[in-house]
């Protein structure tokens, strides 16, 4: 009696797939089959994978932005940078560092030079300096925002920038989603962006202004054609606000936050709503003293606790320990907030072989995974840490060898947006082939490159039937010859592309699992 294949419930495969131990596992799952993609892009698993109050992890960092050491601004003031990408711990993007373009291909021949500013919800935003403009200088910033999940680089109207400091220098900027501003799903179906922008978003921009008195705010929205007009946000006079200690916001709820420090060091939460534009700048009321000389501290950060709150953070350069001070009830009066130090983690040990840590700095935070990228100032040694535990995932010295890791970037992935835009095949793009994009290049191939495969097919098969025609009018053998050369050539094409497809599909997919 023969035996027939069983089919497990949907209910069981999901609960197979909900245990996978890492993302990049389930990715190929969800990319094996037509029902598999389904059960894996449905809302109720994504929520379940990754639920809304225990969505940060360290697998969500994939990498980080960094300049070459010997790469400087030039003496017209034009960035310059050659950006450098590093890959984080069993990255989706692949291993080995890379550029910008490599990631976006399209950026390759958008930009002659160009800076990483911000990076949120897998957008980075972008300054170059167009090809065309060459070594001259402009009155203008251009801008452009590159999309990780779309695998598309859009450029943003050059925006008219009149600063104290000249067009160079740039005090703030922010990034932000449209499910950071639109507050429901009805919000985001009734705003769609403007022909040419695959996702809603809105860039902010801080400058200063020409008589050095303001701050001034400047928004693009990818659902209007242009800048709006800049606005004075802060008088900077008034507040003795004396400057922004982190140029990239934080992000939390559709606003922007920046902390500045002012008269007598005391520190600020400036917050601009990217939603109504509206601004408001609240003291920080802290037990510790803050002279601007924060030694034996290190500056002290805002960043997004485990929570989804906004925390200020600050880091004890030689013992290595790491205070959270959480906000707690506003001073009706003022507006302004006690803060609460409500954890010290204490970072583990580094490693034996190496000398004693002289001054640590923390460079930055990554939001959605939680951790922090860690530098040890003397040493010039490079360090992962877990921000919840105060484990150091792994050293990474070697992978910022010759870069400005100071000045590093991080970039983290929301995995359900992740899942949802790369599975559901809504982009008809070829993605680089990079880690995770083997898997995407093949399931690609079958929706955006199909139509353009089997029109060239099409074309060749034409100019097939008119030789053949041409051959029996012309009752040739040179035609005949021809015509069979023709044929054994597109059959020769057919062959080859379907070799091609499977060492992709077999040959490359596997490695998704080891990274």
């Amino acid at each position: 009696m023969e035996a027939t294949a069983v089919t497990l419930p949907d209910d069981i495969v999901l609960e197979i797939l909900v245990r996978l131990a890492d993302e990049a596992s389930l990715f190929r799952c969800g990319a094996t089959c037509k029902l598999w993609r389904c059960l894996v892009t449905d809302s109720s698993f994504l929520r379940r994978r990754w639920p809304a109050d225990k969505s940060r992890h360290p697998s969500c960092l994939v990498g980080f932005f960094a300049n070459d050491w010997f790469i400087r601004w030039e003496i017209k003031e034009l960035p310059v940078a050659v950006q450098t990408f590093v890959p984080g711990p069993r990255s989706v993007l692949g291993l080995g560092r890379r550029s910008l373009a490599a990631l976006v291909p399209v950026a390759d021949s958008l930009f002659d030079r160009v800076a990483p500013l911000a990076s949120h919800g897998g957008l980075i935003l972008v300054r170059f300096v167009p090809a065309a403009l060459g070594s001259s200088r402009s009155r203008f910033i251009h801008l452009a925002v590159c999309n990780l999940f779309a695998g598309t680089c859009e450029v943003l109207p050059p925006l008219l920038y009149k600063s104290h400091y000249g067009n160079v220098h740039l005090d703030g900027f922010a990034i932000l989603t449209g499910p950071d501003f639109c507050s429901d799903d009805d919000g985001q179906q009734r705003r769609t962006p403007s022909p040419g922008f695959s996702a809603l978003f809105k860039v902010l921009i801080i400058g200063t202004s020409q008589d050095a008195e303001h701050y001034e705010l400047y928004m693009f929205s990818s659902d209007h054609p242009s800048w709006s007009a800049p606005c004075s946000c802060l008088d900077r006079l008034k507040h003795k606000c004396y400057g922004l200690l982190q140029k990239n916001a934080v992000v939390r709820g559709g606003t922007a936050h920046w902390l500045c420090w002012g008269a007598h060091t005391d520190l600020y939460s400036f917050d601009v709503n990217a939603d109504t534009g509206h601004v408001s700048l609240a003291m920080l009321h802290l037990p510790f003293p803050q002279p601007f000389i924060f030694f034996p501290y290190d500056a002290p950060q805002l960043t997004i606790g485990a929570d989804g709150e906004i925390v200020l953070v600050r880091l004890h350069t030689k013992d290595l320990r790491l205070e959270i001070w959480t906000r707690q009830q506003s001073i009706a009066d003022s507006g302004a907030a006690h803060w609460l130090l409500t954890r010290v983690i204490q970072i583990e040990e580094l490693p034996k072989q190496h000398k004693p840590v002289d001054r640590a700095e923390c460079v930055c935070f990554g939001d959605k995974s939680g951790t922090l990228l860690l530098v040890d100032d003397r040493n010039r040694n490079v360090y992962l840490v877990d921000v919840e535990t105060g484990a150091i995932l792994e050293e990474m010295t070697d992978q910022f060898s010759g870069l400005q890791h100071k000045n590093a970037i991080p970039v983290d992935i929301d995995w359900p947006a992740f899942f949802v835009s790369r599975l559901r095949g809504q982009f008809a793009y070829r993605p680089p082939l990079h880690g995770v994009h083997h898997v995407l290049a093949a399931d690609h191939g079958r929706h955006g490159g199909g139509p353009k495969r089997w029109s060239l097919c099409w074309a060749l098969w034409g100019v097939a039937l008119v030789l053949t025609l041409a051959a029996r009018l012309a009752k040739s053998e040179m035609w005949g010859t021809l015509v069979w050369w023709c044929r054994l050539g597109l059959v020769a094409m057919g062959g080859l592309s379907y070799l091609c497809r499977m060492w992709v599909i077999l040959a490359h997919t596997p490695t998704l699992g080891r990274q």
